[in-house]
């Protein structure tokens, strides 16, 4: 049992753990994340807020050390980092976990994947970093949430930087107190705030690029002595104190190694925030059960809880990113479309006037309570109405929309969103040859084998 301050005992935990120690559930789940977050990548590589950070990777010239995924370059481990974790996030289809309410394995997997590049690591070093990197994430999470998310931070940077560390360190086999350092690091450049869900700027993307560079930079100086409080998380001016109104310092080792966090990593299906994918289900699963049309719609009556409200109740989104985080853009589109994937999330679809008229009768309720009856985790679950201009009502609800897992997707679906994402970037040959690839994994003796196949 481990016993001493949390910051060191996590390190200990951390550094001491090797890929022969992970359950075989942890691993298998690891290659399912990295399967879901190379397509989302790859989607989210052409879109114009993602090449902007690349062309200035790009423009400042670098060292050849990391593959930019999606693009013919490469950059150092640092700036493909930047790039790399920012576009992962781009969509809004990376993979999402309750604990720390973000998407932190956009950060986790390309810091990994970079430094696992740039050292010619094997696909056990980087399966191993995957999973340990989610874990640390996560474990902190669980220690300062949900008051750290309702202060208004981004735990996609807040927290995905500790995730993107402890993954950079695992590759580059620090020890204890270089882990601990690393921590340290990580903490003090720990970011990230909110208000791009209410004005869909840019910075969305940002934050999880940042996170990703700076969780590589802490580990690179860990490597070279730079030191970092070994104290950080649990200390009185500490990351948890200064970060949340209401934490748990114990949550960060308890049961360490007895149940890993990555088995409760979800997969997203829709290119939307996490919130709005309960409520999409049931609307879908309505239109299509009694094929309803939008022109038959006179109200949309959503129950949701409290923070979905404050988040992602956006009336009239001004451009496709706050579309994304718009509960009911994403609602109208629903109905209108009868889908919702990327391509409802372009300026020619933001400016429909069906949808917008569909927009105008969306109407979202709390009713966390008698949610929580049903979906014991705050946003998990749903409850739509939908009244019709001759009478007709409709009522679905769904406990855990689909990906999540409560409701999984077989690992064929998964495949499936892979494919869909990744084709139209670099072709049908390649997708099967990344896929190939990461059936493997745990086998391949050189991280760059995968990392070759994922530009055009």
């Amino acid at each position: 049992m481990l016993t001493g301050k949390a910051t060191e005992c996590l390190a200990h935990f951390l550094a001491e753990t090797d890929f022969g120690d992970l359950p075989a559930e942890a691993t298998s789940h690891a290659r399912l994340c990295m399967l879901d977050f190379l397509g989302v990548a790859l989607g989210g590589s052409i879109m114009p807020r993602s090449r902007i950070l690349a062309d200035l990777v790009r423009d400042l010239g670098d060292a050849q050390e990391a593959t930019i995924i999606g693009y013919p370059f490469k950059a150092s481990c640092v700036n493909a980092g930047l790039v790399n974790g920012a576009i992962g996030h781009a969509m809004q289809m990376d993979d999402m976990e309750w604990a720390t309410i973000g998407h932190v394995g956009t950060t986790i997997i390309p810091a990994a994947l970079a430094l696992a590049e740039k050292q010619g690591a094997d696909g056990k070093e980087l399966v191993t970093a995957i999973v340990l990197g989610y874990e640390g994430a996560i474990r902190i999470g669980e220690a300062i949430n949900p008051s750290h998310h309702r202060r208004g931070f981004s735990p996609n940077g807040t927290l995905g930087v500790f995730g993107a560390a402890i993954a950079a360190a695992k590759i580059l086999h620090l020890d204890q107190g270089q882990m601990a350092d690393a921590i340290g690091s990580a903490a003090v450049q720990a970011s990230g705030l909110e208000e791009f869900c209410l004005d869909g700027s840019m910075s969305s993307i940002l934050i999880t690029g940042h996170a990703t560079q700076a969780g590589i930079i802490s580990a690179l100086l860990a490597r070279r002595g730079f030191t970092g409080s070994r104290a950080i998380l649990e200390g009185r001016k500490g990351f948890c104190r200064a970060y949340s109104d209401d934490y748990t310092i114990a949550a960060i080792t308890r049961q360490l190694g007895q149940e890993y966090r990555i088995l409760g990593v979800w997969f997203k299906r829709y290119p939307t925030c996490a919130y709005a994918n309960p409520s999409l289900d049931v609307i879908l699963e309505l239109v299509d059960r009694h094929g309803i049309e939008a022109s038959d719609v006179k109200e949309v009556r959503i129950k949701t809880y409290a923070v979905v409200e404050e988040l992602i109740d956006n009336p009239d989104p001004s451009n496709t990113t706050a579309a994304m985080l718009s509960l009911p853009y994403c609602a109208a589109a629903a109905l209108v479309d009868k889908q919702v994937t990327p391509r409802q999330f372009t300026e020619e679809r933001l400016a429909d006037k069906n949808i917008r008229d569909v927009m105008k009768k969306v109407r979202l309720i709390v009713a966390d309570e008698e949610l929580l009856q049903f979906a014991p985790v705050e946003g998990l679950g749903a409850s739509v109405g939908i009244i019709c201009h001759d009478g007709r009502r409709y009522e679905g609800r769904v406990h855990a929309p689909k990906g999540e897992t409560r409701n999984p997707f077989t690992e064929e679906e998964l495949l499936k969103k892979f494919e869909t994402l990744a084709s139209s970037v670099v072709g049908a040959d390649k997708v099967n040859d990344i896929a190939k690839t990461l059936k493997r994994l745990e086998d391949i003796d050189d991280v760059g084998e995968l990392a070759s196949l994922l530009h055009p």
